[in-house]
């Protein structure tokens, strides 16, 4: 409870409440103050980008189990993620933090995660983002923006159509929530 309160002993809660500490920065950073969540979510250090890549990797893994890939390795935490694989069949590629090569230029084109449904003519794109719960509003509104251009351009390129009625840009009702899902269900399973 008292990470949530915001009443764990960081720097900033040290020039706030007992006055120990004059300087409120981030000791990894020295950016922005010391926060429990820029520590969790915001400090660009390489302990956010392990925890990103790693969140990464676990969904990756989950969605290559869901939809019938081969995989080399049975645990998450020991998944190297390939930039592309296919189902057999090839009916669902995965594309893994692979640039999507469009007609016009785009400053945002690869995402971390691409599924493209190639018999129903679907897609999802997938962008981890490690958020304290104050952001997850804010960080979810910057995803859509960031890659509105990179769906327009699949949607065209790809042949993929938007749901009719559907006004977000959210292009795809994919079975991706199933997915998210299950994963949730085994998880809870586990002691």
């Amino acid at each position: 409870m008292s990470a949530q309160d915001q009443a764990l002993n960081t720097k900033y809660n040290a020039t706030k409440i007992p006055r120990t500490e004059t300087d409120s920065k981030c000791r990894l950073c020295q950016q922005l103050d010391e926060t429990i969540d820029h520590i969790i979510s915001a400090c660009p250090t390489e302990e956010y980008l392990k925890r990103h890549d790693k969140v990464s990797a676990q969904i990756h893994i989950n969605i290559c189990k869901e939809i019938g890939v081969q995989l080399d390795k049975k645990r998450w935490y020991e998944h190297v993620p390939n930039s592309v694989v296919t189902n057999q069949g090839g009916k669902v590629t995965i594309l893994w933090n692979k640039q999507v090569q469009t007609d016009r230029t785009i400053p945002n084109n690869k995402s971390e995660i691409i599924i493209r449904d190639n018999e129903k003519g679907k897609c999802v794109l997938i962008d981890v983002a490690i958020t304290g719960h104050r952001n997850v509003i804010k960080k979810e509104a910057e995803k859509i923006l960031k890659y509105q251009d990179l769906t327009i351009e699949i949607q065209r390129m790809w042949n993929v159509k938007q749901n009719k009625g559907d006004t977000s840009n959210n292009w795809s009702d994919w079975d991706h929530f199933q997915i998210i899902q299950k994963m949730r269900e085994r998880h809870n399973r586990k002691p």
